[in-house]
């Protein structure tokens, strides 16, 4: 593998972090606040622009990737100066020289991973716990951490972390120490969380949830094999009551549905890795700027 990297930034959970970062708390759950938000003479928004291009700047200059791009996810609801800065973000990174991934995020990133992770490194940055998943030894996950304490927790157990956006590098192993499980069973640890620390214990023990479940079906056809495997869980550090629990209705419906679908669609990345050379068009910046009055 070639010491390439490419980094994909997770564009939406930026975008909210900076948008809520420049206004009054008092604002956060107002939908209509013209004058009290960073806008231009003419009335629009810029506020979490503003700071998201600078912060961008700063990643291309401490990260220097060799290959980069910024995903979004279609959002539809919440306060209009963002929703509004949502739709226009995308294109002024477009237009800067930017490539930009607009749509389901989730479905965009798994693409980009499993077409790209072979030819060159890959770091996400994102806010989404779930996108553990994607860690391997190709591919390592910074996790933008917004708690202090946890922040500090993270450090003093596995050492430092990326300045930017106070992101935590999430390799395998440090994903195993932190979660308990490895990374491909990050999805259905977040399916079996309803079960609190036991959901780690049940993939240990079974590996998958689909595992889980067939052998749930047996015991509640079988009773004899259900006392004995209850023994087996209470031996594994498996509380009692988590059997009764996975047993409810919606709990079975929750699990039948992960198992019955594949979490992404999947899609075709027509885009060569050349692609995603970040290449900035310093006169389209300068007009942003301009245009924006920032």
């Amino acid at each position: 593998m070639k010491d390439n990297t490419f980094l994909i930034l997770d564009g939406t959970a930026l975008l909210h972090k900076h948008y809520y970062a420049t206004i009054p708390k008092a604002l956060y759950r107002k939908k209509d606040m013209k004058m009290q938000i960073q806008h231009t003479s003419y009335g629009t928004y810029t506020n979490a622009i503003s700071s998201v291009l600078s912060s961008i700047c700063s990643i291309l200059t401490a990260c220097n990737p060799t290959y980069f791009c910024i995903c979004f996810e279609e959002e539809k609801d919440g306060p209009t100066p963002l929703l509004e800065q949502s739709k226009l973000l995308p294109q002024i990174l477009s237009a800067i020289g930017i490539k930009v991934f607009n749509g389901n995020m989730d479905t965009q990133i798994h693409a980009l991973t499993s077409t790209f992770e072979k030819t060159c490194k890959i770091q996400i940055f994102t806010r989404k716990f779930s996108y553990l998943h994607f860690v391997s030894d190709y591919t390592t996950v910074y996790l933008m951490q917004t708690n202090e304490l946890r922040l500090q927790a993270l450090m003093g157990k596995y050492g430092m972390y990326n300045t930017f956006e106070h992101a935590y590098p999430f390799t395998p192993d440090v994903v195993k120490d932190f979660s308990g499980v490895f990374p491909h069973q990050i999805l259905d640890l977040l399916t079996l969380s309803f079960v609190n620390s036991d959901a780690a214990k049940l993939l240990k023990q079974y590996g998958t949830i689909r595992e889980m479940f067939s052998d749930l079906e047996k015991m509640k056809e079988n009773h004899t094999y259900s006392e004995q495997m209850k023994i087996q869980w209470k031996d594994n550090g498996i509380r009692a009551y988590t059997f009764s629990k996975l047993m409810r209705d919606e709990n079975i419906e929750k699990i039948q549905e992960k198992i019955k679908d594949h979490p992404y669609k999947e899609i075709f990345i027509r885009e060569k890795i050349e692609d995603f050379i970040p290449e900035i068009n310093e006169q389209n910046l300068k007009n942003v700027r301009e245009i924006l009055e920032i």
